[in-house]
Parts: structure tokens; sequence; C-alpha cells
């Protein structure tokens, strides 16, 4: 009788669960996607660094070409954001810091050797916008680095629709290239990180962050040690956290936060570092 109690609790919760999720609003969803309406790209704020440094999004590429030749190298990431079924005009942002970035030209010899970074937003999988930002170009016997840090302003593009979007993909390139005539030499290097991909400002809020950070909280695994997770980290990220769940079942339905899952042996992973 008492398995059967559990049981039965197991089938409620989730359906309690998604009586809060399909609330006016859809606060799990949009979190405070409708109180940001600035679309300057000045307006975004770099996500602090938690200690230990928090590291997301490495990008890396190089490209080296010798004696003729042309060479193209990319490296991406991407996240896909649920915006709010009113919205029309869109913003999509990201901050990125550079760790190295070199491009240069020598010898004998024409071509040219460039680093690039873009970000691009796509709606069903058509392409709505992009900036595509060039570094530098090194040609003619030139050497140029450029300093680690962040790239200001950060990248930003923006787009209109008539109608809703279900869903807005945003991703972020690094390009490399060494295109060489002659005997010449080019090389390209192009590192860092992607701190965060935003969509006309909201923040607090996992979705389209999982793995990442959002303003002043965090997406990560390291969030529920660290006791630094944004709200939603639980039913966006990981199902099986007891993370905004103490007294009663993990978003998923397949473990337990409240007290008696030390006697049931049910406890969610997390249970004893978030709950007790």
């Amino acid at each position: 009788m008492t398995i059967q109690t559990r049981t039965c609790t197991l089938v409620l919760a989730p359906l309690a669960l998604a009586a809060v999720a399909l609330s006016p609003g859809d606060a799990l969803a949009q979190s405070t996607c409708d109180l940001t309406t600035d679309s300057s790209p000045l307006g975004w704020l770099h996500i602090p660094t938690r200690s230990p440094a928090y590291r997301n999004g490495f990008l890396s590429v190089k490209a080296e070409q010798h004696v003729g030749g042309d060479l193209q190298k990319y490296a991406s990431v991407e996240n896909t954001f649920t915006p709010l079924p009113t919205q029309r005009n869109f913003t999509v942002s990201s901050n990125v810091d550079l760790t190295d970035a070199f491009a240069g030209l020598t010898g004998l010899g024409g071509g040219e050797a460039g680093i690039r970074v873009s970000i691009e937003a796509f709606v069903g999988g058509v392409r709505q916008c992009v900036e595509d930002r060039t570094l530098y170009i090194a040609r003619f016997n030139e050497e140029h680095t450029e300093p680690n840090g962040p790239i200001t302003p950060p990248l930003s593009c923006n787009f209109s629709r008539s109608g809703a979007a279900s869903s807005v993909r945003v991703k972020v390139t690094f390009h490399a290239w060494a295109t060489v005539g002659g005997f010449a030499r080019a090389l390209t290097r192009l590192s860092g990180y992607v701190r965060n991909m935003s969509v006309n400002g909201c923040t607090n809020s996992c979705s389209g962050q999982c793995g990442g950070s959002a303003n002043g909280c965090f997406c990560d695994s390291y969030c529920v040690t660290a006791g630094d997770c944004c709200g939603d980290y639980a039913p966006r990220c990981n199902g099986s956290s007891c993370w905004g769940s103490c007294g009663t079942s993990a978003p998923s339905g397949s473990c337990w936060c409240d007290p008696s899952c030390t006697s049931y042996g049910d406890c969610c992973t997390d249970y004893a570092t978030v709950c007790e």
C-alpha cells in the first residue's frame, strides 16, 4: 500500500508542474523576457564570472597556407530560444572574449590572412539577420595580434517578423582564412569564449542557456554546488535536479526531493546538496 501511494504521487506531481508551466504569462519559459524592450546592443549586460573561473562556449580555429592555395576554417556554437508569442521585433546578441587572435602574411607573393567573428539568427531554418565583424586582414608582409579580452561592442543583429516565431536559433561563428599566391605564407589563429547568447534581454532564465549563464545566475551542472542556479534551471536543463523542487518530485518525476526519499531510496542525486 505504501508503494502504491508513492506511485500515485508520482503521477500527480508532473500534473501539478504542468499547471504551473501553463499559467498566464508562462513564467517558466518567458521569465523576464517581457520586461526588457531596449534593442540597443549597448544595453546588453556582460555575464559575471564565477570563481573558480567559469568558461563556456570555447571556440578555436587555425588556418595556415604555404606556396599558393586557399584555406577556410570555421568553428561555431549555437542556442535555441523560445520568445514571447507576441514578439515581432528581435535583437540577438552575444558577448565574446578573445584569448588568441593573430593574422600574418609573410614571404614573396600576394594573398591575405584574415580573422572574423559573426552572429546569425534563424527562424524555421531561414536566416533572419547577421553581423559579420572582420577583426583584421593581413596583406603584404603584415602581422597583427588582436588584444585579448571582450569584443566591444557585443555582437548583435536585428530583425522583424509579421507573425510569431516559435523559436529563434542564434549562432556565433569564428572564421579564419589563409589565401596565398606565389611563395608567401599565411597564418591565422582565432580562439575565445562565447560568454552568452541572448534574445531581446531574456535574463535570469535558462531558456536557451543550458550549460551557460543568464544575467547573474547560471545554467550549468556546477551551479547546484555553487548555489547560483537560475530559478528555472531544473525544468529547463536538468529534469532530475532538486533545484526549485524541494519537498516534491523533480520536474521529470524520475526522482524525489522530499524528506521521505531517503526512506524510499528514490532521492535525486543532488537532494542532499540542495534540500538538506
